[in-house]
């Protein structure tokens, strides 16, 4: 299943680099197969082009969580919070 979407994906993304969308969905998948390396590369990709997408810094801070990377995901989970207090 997860495959699949990878591919899917990963086609998006050499279509047009820029997508965010597919970059951001990408590191949602690379996230449930616990592809924790592969999903930093893919959320920092998008905050790159678009820093103010709380979404990805929460999901972001979730994947250091689970790295045990914890001052990098209290970090994102600061900035998810600030950005969420803007909407």
């Amino acid at each position: 299943m997860y495959d699949n979407a990878i591919v899917s994906f990963r086609k998006a993304i050499e279509l047009n680099p820029d997508d965010e969308a597919a970059h951001y969905n990408l590191g949602i998948v690379y996230s449930k197969k616990r592809m924790y390396d592969e999903a930093i590369l893919e959320y920092k990709k998008v905050i790159e082009s678009n820093p103010n997408l709380p979404d990805v810094h929460y999901n972001l801070g979730v994947v250091y969580r689970e790295k045990g990377m914890h001052l990098q995901a209290k970090r994102e989970v600061s900035l998810y919070k600030k950005l969420n207090s803007h909407k």
